[in-house]
């Protein structure tokens, strides 16, 4: 499928690319890496994890829903791409009728964004779809929306970095803000008042509540439907959630499996061991990743493991609390269970990723813990 539009100095084509052709998709993938040269802070995506996310035989989300990918071409050099998706999973289960975005990089140059988002609206007009929606991605540990604010910060992993005029470029098309997602980074020197401990344990007492990390990546795993069934009520109310299937649970798991430290997991329990809440955290190896320009062979992941090794900074995502236990305090014994944990591992900071501004509960419970909000991300739509 082509089409054309026209720019001030050419022609801009729009191509969908067969993502089931290796060289289709390797020029996708190779989009955004000829806008960032190699000394910016542009935190690559892995190859290897945008390759898994459009093969319909591999990546569970084909199993209940659907996507394209298109890359804009001017003067016979691509110039930009876009993904455009259909969540059925997602549709059915908030009543709505919504197309995602993702992938979306380009020059600055607004015809070849209105170009891109036109093949995406076509795309989504056609399966009667009502909005498009994003940047959102294919599960949920993928990274949310464009970054409007923290230009000035590094990069760390869970987190996208874009050139400033992205986030222009989509307004310019017709979108509007749908929403924000903050990021904050926790200091190990930042170390929660006395009282507070004393508060935890005296809720984990009188709940009959205790938390612990895990010894080992094996033991993790053996969790991992677990914690994820957790996620599955936790988390209902969340904008960006949808129930996930088992394959779903278990490609998130995957996904981080090689740079798991389960010192930064934590959970909280009851006397019977049922999950009542949870903190997922891995190590940041950004460093690793921008300096392999996100080829884990054939050096990258020697850079990797050396970065496990010495980085001093978690991305930690995933924090919350099951329903019927909110407004008990168990809140209480998490955030006393992340500061004990800091205290005890080498990680002296961590990015706490992407938390939603309409999560007004977390946010006030870290603001009352005075963390540093930092980076903003932002999700937009429009009516397609």
């Amino acid at each position: 499928m082509t089409w054309s539009a026209t720019r001030g100095d050419g022609v801009v084509e729009i191509k969908k690319i067969d993502m089931g052709s290796r060289r289709d998709v390797r020029r996708f993938i190779g989009v955004p890496f000829s806008l960032y040269p190699p000394d910016s802070p542009w935190l690559p995506p892995l190859r290897s994890d945008v390759r898994w996310s459009l093969d319909r035989t591999r990546h569970p989300f084909y199993a209940h829903s659907d996507a394209d990918c298109f890359i804009a071409e001017s003067g016979g050099r691509a110039v930009g791409r876009i993904t455009v998706m259909e969540n059925t999973t997602f549709n059915r289960y908030r009543n709505t009728s919504d197309a995602f975005f993702y992938y979306f990089d380009a020059i600055d140059d607004q015809p070849v964004a209105d170009a891109l988002f036109g093949a995406a609206r076509k795309w989504a007009s056609q399966r009667g779809l009502a909005r498009l929606v994003g940047p959102k991605g294919f599960l949920p540990s993928d990274a949310m929306g464009v970054l409007v604010e923290g230009f000035g910060h590094p990069p760390a992993v869970g987190l996208p970095f874009d050139y400033p005029y992205y986030a222009d470029l989509i307004t310019g098309s017709g979108f509007e803000k749908e929403t924000d997602f903050l990021s904050a980074r926790i200091a190990k020197p930042q170390r929660l008042p006395q009282q507070v401990f004393e508060m935890a344990d005296a809720v984990a007492e009188q709940l009959n509540m205790h938390w612990r990390t895990f010894d080992s990546r094996r033991e993790v795993k053996r969790w991992n439907r677990r914690l994820f069934a957790a996620y599955n009520e936790t988390f209902t109310e969340n904008w960006e959630y949808w129930p996930l299937e088992p394959d779903e649970m278990d490609a998130i798991f995957t996904r981080f499996a090689s740079i798991i430290d389960p010192e930064t997991i934590a959970v909280i329990l009851t006397d019977d061991d049922e999950i009542v809440g949870h903190l997922f955290g891995v190590p940041d190896v950004s460093r690793a990743i921008i300096k392999s320009r996100g080829r884990l062979f054939p050096f990258g992941w020697a850079r990797v493991l050396r970065e496990l090794r010495r980085t001093t900074q978690t991305s930690s995502f995933g924090m919350g609390i099951r329903p019927r236990y909110q407004g008990t305090g168990a809140n209480l014994i998490m955030y006393a269970a992340f500061a004990r944990v800091a205290e005890q591992v080498r990680y002296t900071t961590s990015e706490l990723v992407q938390v939603e501004e309409g999560n007004t509960r977390m946010l006030s419970n870290l603001d009352g813990i005075g963390v540093d909000w930092h980076k903003r991300h932002r999700v937009f739509s429009r009516p397609v």
